[in-house]
C-alpha cells in the first residue's frame, strides 16, 4: 500500500471512530513531580491514536470483505478473507485508530505520593505515582507510576466491521511509566521518560455466515518513550505530549500465528490545572 493510500485509510478510520477509540490511552499526560499532600490535579485533553501500519492495512483489507457482504448478505468468505476479517478485529482490540477524549483527576495522598483516576471515551485507568527525585535536591524530578486500566463499551470499537458479531470482549492493561522532568518556576513544566504496558486481551467473535468462532486469549506488550511540556502561569497550563510505542502482538488466529505489531504514535494535548 502506498503512503497516500495508507494516509487516506487512517483518516477514514479515524473519522469513523472519532470519539470512540483507544481503550486505556498509551499517553501519560502528567509531569514528573507529584502533588503536595491535599493538592489536586485536573486535566482534560485529546489523544490521536495512529496505529501500527499492519493494523491499518488489515482494516483496509477487511473493508473489501464488507463490500462483498453489502452486495450479497448470504456471502460466505474464503479462508483468506476470514483471516483478513479476524486480523482486523484483533487489530481494533489491540490499538484502535481515532480520537479519544481524556479526563484526569489526581490527588496528593502523602509527601511524594499521589494517585489519579483517568477516563477516556472507552476505558478507565487508576494509578499511583511515587516521586523518588526532587528538583530542589537533585536538580530533576523523577517518578514512577503503576496503573491498571479496564476497557469498556466494546461495541463501539467494532462498529466499523458491521459483519462481525462480538460475543465476548475484555481488555485489561497494566502500565508502568518512568517519568523525569523539570519545573519552570510558575511558567510550566517539561517531562519525558520510558513506558511499559502489558495488555490482557480476550475476544470471542464470529463473521457473518461463518460457523467457526474466533477465540483469542493473549497478552500484548508495548514499550516506548514519551515527551511533553506545559506552558502557562501558576495553576493552569496548556500542554502537548508525543508518545511513540512499539507493540509486540503475535496472536494465533485460525491456527496461524499472525504478526500485527509495530510502531504506534500518539500525539496528545490539552489543559491541566494543579491546585
Amino acid at each position: 500500500m502506498d503512503s497516500m493510500k495508507r494516509l487516506a485509510v487512517a483518516l477514514a478510520v479515524a473519522l469513523a471512530l472519532a470519539g470512540a477509540a483507544c481503550s486505556t490511552a498509551l499517553s501519560t499526560m502528567q509531569p514528573a513531580d507529584t502533588l503536595p499532600q491535599g493538592g489536586w490535579h485536573v486535566g482534560a485533553g485529546m489523544n490521536v491514536d495512529i496505529p501500527a501500519s499492519r493494523i491499518i492495512d488489515a482494516i483496509d483489507t477487511a473493508k473489501d470483505l464488507g463490500d462483498r457482504y453489502a452486495d450479497d448478505p448470504n456471502y460466505v468468505p474464503t479462508e483468506e478473507e476470514k483471516q483478513q476479517g479476524y486480523d482486523a478485529a484483533i487489530g481494533l482490540a489491540l490499538n484502535q485508530p481515532g480520537v479519544t477524549t481524556d479526563l484526569m483527576l489526581r490527588y496528593g495522598i502523602a509527601d511524594r505520593f499521589d494517585a489519579g483516576l483517568r477516563w477516556t471515551t472507552t476505558g478507565i485507568h487508576l494509578d499511583g505515582k511515587f516521586q523518588f527525585l526532587a528538583q530542589d535536591i537533585h536538580g530533576w524530578d523523577g517518578a514512577i507510576s503503576v496503573g491498571v486500566g479496564r476497557h469498556a463499551f466494546e461495541g463501539l470499537l467494532f462498529d466499523i466491521l458491521e459483519y462481525l458479531q462480538v460475543d465476548d470482549f475484555s481488555r485489561y492493561d497494566v502500565a508502568v511509566p518512568l517519568i523525569f522532568g523539570k519545573r519552570l518556576q510558575e511558567w510550566g513544566r517539561f517531562w519525558g521518560g520510558l513506558k511499559y504496558d502489558i495488555a490482557f486481551v480476550s475476544i470471542d467473535a464470529k463473521l457473518q455466515n461463518v460457523d467457526e468462532t474466533l477465540q483469542v486469549d493473549d497478552k500484548v506488550h508495548y514499550f516506548g518513550g514519551f515527551a511533553g511540556f506545559g506552558l502557562g502561569y501558576r495553576w493552569v497550563h496548556l500542554f502537548a505530549e508525543l508518545t511513540v510505542m512499539n507493540m509486540w502482538a503475535s496472536p494465533v488466529i485460525l491456527g496461524r500465528e499472525r504478526d500485527i505489531g509495530g510502531i504506534i504514535i500518539v500525539p496528545s494535548g490539552g489543559v491541566m490545572g494543579r491546585f
